[in-house]
This record gives structure tokens, sequence and C-alpha cells, in this order.
């Protein structure tokens, strides 16, 4: 008789209360005292980020680019839209069919955009730590050119804190039995003296920093913090609740409780800021959205 192969974890995680996490990169799974639980992430995207206009934009953006490539022209009577056939390479009358598939082709479909954020995303966050570790400052130049700006903003933020900065945790897996959840967040640590950083420099839009150059939020020697990074266009509200459920799961873990939790935003124009999150007691929307999760699952598992 055959036997399910065991799955071992990526990385299995005691904490100081003695909750044992595991984590499993292939499909994001986490595991707390051997019962699967869903991510902290996964939790907060029940929360829309307005996919469809995301979707939308991607979409101009990859109509504009086959342009761009000399791939999707008029015809000669300027009448009708023309194509480079995907596996033909001629030119034809274009349809949808033959622009999905030569979007796909030339990498640029949501699903490709979404690879290249989620890549771009691990590396900012592996120099951020690299920092935490070993105060050694990001190179932007050492990177693809289409991520340096992301770097050179968590350079930015380095230099900010650097000499005031006590790192006491870095890629902290936390976990929650009562709640039945877990996450791992990218930093915590202590400001040793008045530290000012930026916050607020981009326009709500998030597609260009403002003119004024934002403005500066000091956090108090010897406030500690929990830090998350996010390398997306703007900060989201579900990112609010995420750094709520962290703070949660990271109590739970037998870590002490932080004064601020704080996303820093490493942008696409170079620059960063900080976004203090303060929304009342700890973890009380987090919880609620959490017994939402288990709701959905639950009428999704009635319709099957």
């Amino acid at each position: 008789m055959a036997t399910e192969a065991k799955t071992w974890p990526t990385t299995s995680t005691e904490t100081p209360s003695g909750l044992k996490v595991d984590f499993f990169a292939e499909g994001h799974r986490y595991q707390v005292n051997g019962v699967p639980v869903p991510g902290c992430t996964q939790i907060t995207d029940l929360l829309s980020k307005d996919l469809a206009w995301w979707g939308m934009r991607v979409g101009i953006e990859a109509v504009i680019g086959l342009w761009d490539k000399h791939l999707l022209s008029f015809t000669s009577d300027g009448r009708q839209l023309a194509i480079v056939h995907p596996t033909e390479n001629t030119w034809v009358l274009a349809d949808k069919g033959l622009i999905e598939e030569q979007v796909t082709l030339q990498k640029l479909s949501t699903s490709h955009v979404v690879s290249t954020a989620g890549a771009r995303g691990t590396r900012a966050h592996d120099a951020l730590e690299a920092w935490a570790v070993t105060r050694e400052m990001p190179e932007p130049q050492e990177y693809p050119p289409p991520e340096q700006p992301y770097i050179a903003a968590v350079r930015s933020f380095c230099e900010a804190v650097d000499d005031y900065h006590e790192t006491t945790g870095v890629e902290m897996t936390v976990g929650s039995a009562e709640h039945a959840y877990a996450g791992r967040y990218d930093l915590r640590g202590t400001l040793l003296r008045d530290t000012p950083v930026a916050t607020r420099v981009l326009r709500k839009d998030g597609n260009a920093p403002l003119k004024s150059g934002g403005s500066r939020l000091v956090i108090p020697a010897g406030t500690s913090v929990l830090w998350d990074l996010k390398t997306s266009k703007r900060v989201y509200a579900n990112h609010v609740l995420q750094l709520q459920g962290y703070e949660l799961a990271s109590i739970e873990s037998g870590h002490d409780a932080t004064e601020w939790r704080c996303v820093i935003h490493a942008t696409m124009h170079g620059v960063y800021e900080v976004q203090r999150v303060g929304m009342g007691p700890v973890g009380d929307e987090f919880v609620t959205l959490r017994r939402m999760y288990d709701v959905l699952a639950a009428a999704k598992e009635a319709l099957r």
C-alpha cells in the first residue's frame, strides 16, 4: 500500500513561549503545534486592494509595451490593428486571443508582473535584513536596474536610523495557537535616541513624491518598534491589520510587546517613507478579520 511522502518544513521555530511554528515554502503554508493554519498575509488579503483597477492598468501597460516593442501596429490603410503572430512571426490582423498570447510571450501579463514584484520584494527584504545583522549598507548599483530605486529607498531608511537602531530580532516567525494563524515580520528593535524619519512623502495615488518632500516623524528614544518592509505602490489598509496580527502573535509567542508598529515603504521613486500604525488596542480589528476568514472558508465549502 502506497503511503504519502512526508513534507518537511522549510523552517521550524520554537518560540520563547514554547509554540512550534513550521513554515513550508511550497504553497507558503504554516503549522502551529502541528496544526495547519493560515498565514497572516493570507488573512489580511481578504481586504481588496482594488485589483480590478490594477489589472486594467497592467493591461494598458502591456498593450503599450507591445507597441514599443514594434509587435503591434496599424494596417497600411490605418483602419485595423495588426500584430506580429506569436508563433509564425508574421504580421496578421490582431484579435483578443493573439494579443493575449503575445502579452504572455513578452512576460507583460498580470501573472508576470506579480512574479517580478515578488522577486523584487524578496531582494529588498534581504537587503534590509543584511543591514540589520551586519550593518552593511545595500549598494543599489549591484542590483538589476528595475530594482535599484527600491534598494536605494531601503538604503536611505538604513542611513536614517543606522547609528541609533538596536536590532532585537530579524525575520521573526511568530504564531498564535489561540487564534490559529502564523506569520513572519521583518525586523524589531529599539531606537537609542530621538530619531527623525521621513513620512508621507508620496502623493495619495502613489505616482510621485510630494514636491514638499513630505513630513518628518520623530521616534522617541527608547521606543521599541516592530518593522515590516513593503515595496508596493502605496501602504494599504490590509498592511495596517497585518502588523496588528504580527504583534498579537508575537506577544503570544513570548516576545515583549512593542510600543510602535511601522511600515517601511520602499517606493519605486527611490525614496522611503515610514508609516506608523495606530488602531487602538492591539489585535482587536485583526481578530475580527481572522473570524471572517473562517466564515468565508465555511461559505466556500458549503458551495462545493
